[in-house]
């Protein structure tokens, strides 16, 4: 067991004194993450904290790849940047759910709406309201096809017109493919690591007790 002073207490791997391959900080605000590390970050596994429990990626002590955060509201799954939701699906626990992108915690940008009776909204966004050219279809399978603007429906307009001039993207949600790509490639190398990390651990020792006889699994600020 490790005390890190302003941090936590830790308690894993090390290499060369970093904390390095599976893992378990107890922070001193009451956060809990346990998962695996890499030269002293985390890089992949579980974060149990006020907001709720996110369990996926972690770039800088962040949030960012992909990853599932579970709320007292909902559940969001999808990709992260910098700590903040970036595009994905969040189910709400009234039965609604949107799948689109994210700013700024918000809808924001293309996505598609479902209400809890069924009826779906899928257009423009912009922080957190309709707001553009969309298209909301009923239960009853009735369209209501034209431009929002702060939630308020403004003007219709007819399904060839809609199809013929689209709504332009806004710059900043439009993602150059060999981007795309590379950080694909990205995750997939990380997430190859962790896997060899987790396994060579299981190898190791399948005791949740470590070399100092502490059971990681125990809270260090409980005992």
């Amino acid at each position: 067991m490790e005390h890190y002073p302003g941090e936590g207490f830790y308690n894993g791997a090390l290499v060369n004194g970093k904390r390095h391959g599976l893992g378990k900080l107890w922070f001193a605000s009451g956060d809990v993450f346990e998962g695996v590390w890499k030269n002293d970050k985390m890089v992949k596994g579980k974060l149990q904290s006020s907001s709720g429990l996110y369990d996926g990626d972690f770039v800088r002590g962040k949030r960012h790849g992909h990853g599932t955060q579970t709320y007292e509201n909902g559940v969001f799954s999808g990709r992260w940047k910098a700590d903040e939701k970036e595009c994905g699906l969040f189910r709400w626990k009234d039965g609604t759910s949107y799948d689109g992108q994210f700013k700024d915690g918000v809808m924001h940008g293309e996505g598609t709406y479902t209400f809890s009776d069924g009826s779906t909204y899928k257009g423009h966004y912009d922080n957190g309201k309709r707001h553009g050219r969309g298209i909301l279809t009923r239960t009853d399978n009735s369209h209501q096809v034209g431009e929002w603007w702060g939630n308020q429906f403004k003007r219709a307009l007819s399904r060839k017109q809609y199809e013929k001039e689209p709504p332009a993207i806004m710059p900043q949600f439009v993602m150059k493919r060999d981007t795309e790509k590379e950080r694909i490639e990205q995750l997939v190398q990380m997430e190859t690591w962790a896997e060899e990390q987790l396994e060579l651990q299981r190898e190791g020792s399948t005791s949740p007790t470590g070399e100092d006889g502490w059971d990681w699994r125990e809270n260090p600020y409980e005992a």
